[in-house]
């Protein structure tokens, strides 16, 4: 087990026999994250089954232009559109792919004779470019996206920050959460700041609060846990990145692009934006039946566009 799913999972046993009936709302343990080191990760076969295979980040530039790198008939495109079915209509030469990436900074960790193929979708219009994930493969039926806020009820959202304050009983929480939809399953999260005089000279906040922990759980229509995963924040939370504290933004934290409802999933699917200094990434992020959390990251080194 990791040394932060450990330590919540013995906070809960121990915080258990103190709170009673509030408790219960908690899984018993915090899941361990799923790596997404193997050659397919642990949430592409799922995706496979409903289907929604093969998920490769892609770029939508103006005014209505889906690139990727994959060819296929259709191209299944979740972003902060939605989810969306584009069809495949040209490809595009090595040489336009540098004019394109000049232009508008996208493609920008690709070989130098990569080609790309390009997609329309009628009606589509942006006046900027973006990164998306596109899946070769028609929507699915009856798929839905959204970013419905969501109130967490407090006695579970109690239970979490006793949780979450396990070795700083100074913290203070901010906390969201989202839904695709009023009334579904959702998404809440949370961030934990405190301070501690020997690390203030690392993170440059002497005196001041800085984020110490980090969270995500997956909460039934009623509210109930039914999985969360948990992150201890080291000295730095990226190469390059530095430590947020409560007068950041919370997109410093957790950046969140879409909820996604997909038939087949058993749960809801979370699209993340998870850029660094130095890269552009998105991730898909759910939890399986038995609570365990489960995530795809595509990154893309985008030093290459500014050269």
């Amino acid at each position: 087990m990791k040394p932060a799913a450990a330590l919540i999972a013995c906070a809960l046993a121990a915080a258990a026999c103190h709170r009673g009936e509030r408790q219960a709302d908690l899984p018993p343990r915090a899941p361990v994250a799923a790596s997404a080191e193997p050659e397919i990760p642990p949430i592409s076969l799922e995706l496979q089954a409903v289907p929604l295979a093969s998920p490769n980040l892609a770029w939508i530039i103006p005014p209505g232009r889906l690139l990727s790198t994959q060819h296929s008939p259709h191209a299944t495109v979740l972003s902060a559109r939605g989810i969306e079915g584009w069809t495949y209509d040209s490809m595009i030469g090595p040489h336009e792919v540098v004019a394109l990436r000049s232009q508008y900074s996208v493609a920008c960790d690709l070989p130098p004779n990569q080609s790309l193929y390009s997609y329309s979708l009628p009606g589509a219009v942006v006046d900027s470019s973006d990164r998306v994930f596109a899946s070769i493969s028609p929507p699915p039926d009856d798929a839905g996206a959204g970013l419905v806020p969501v109130v967490i009820p407090a006695a579970i959202l109690a239970s979490l920050h006793d949780s979450l304050r396990t070795g700083h009983p100074g913290a203070t929480f901010r906390d969201t959460a989202f839904a695709a939809a009023a009334g579904e399953e959702y998404f809440s999260f949370h961030a934990v700041y405190d301070t501690s005089s020997a690390r203030d000279s690392e993170v440059e906040k002497q005196g001041g609060r800085y984020l110490v922990r980090q969270a995500l759980a997956l909460h039934g229509a009623n509210g109930k846990v039914l999985g969360w995963t948990v992150s201890d924040i080291g000295d730095q939370m990226c190469d390059g990145c530095g430590i947020p504290g409560p007068e950041h933004n919370f997109r410093a934290v957790y950046d969140v692009v879409q909820v996604f409802r997909v038939p087949g999933l058993p749960h809801p699917l979370l699209l993340l934006d998870t850029s660094t200094v130095e890269g552009r990434a998105l991730s898909l992020v759910t939890f399986d039946q038995a609570g365990a959390y489960s995530v795809y990251r595509d990154y893309e080194y985008v030093v290459g566009c500014f050269h």
